[in-house]
């Protein structure tokens, strides 16, 4: 990562990684609903087990 030469140039920077973070949050969100039509039963699309998992690993 190069030093910032100013507000702007960080800014654009930090627009770039947000835009990055919601194009992943989206195709997340979509695997998931993926894998939800695999379950028969709606209780069982949302495994605490798995959310921790997941959250220990970020």
């Amino acid at each position: 990562m190069q030093a910032a030469t100013s507000q702007e140039a960080i800014r654009a920077a930090i627009d770039r990684l947000d835009a990055d973070i919601v194009m992943s949050i989206a195709a997340r969100a979509h695997h998931v609903q993926q894998a939800a039509a695999f379950k028969r039963d709606t209780n069982k699309v949302r495994v605490p087990a798995r959310v921790e998992q997941i959250m220990a690993r970020v």
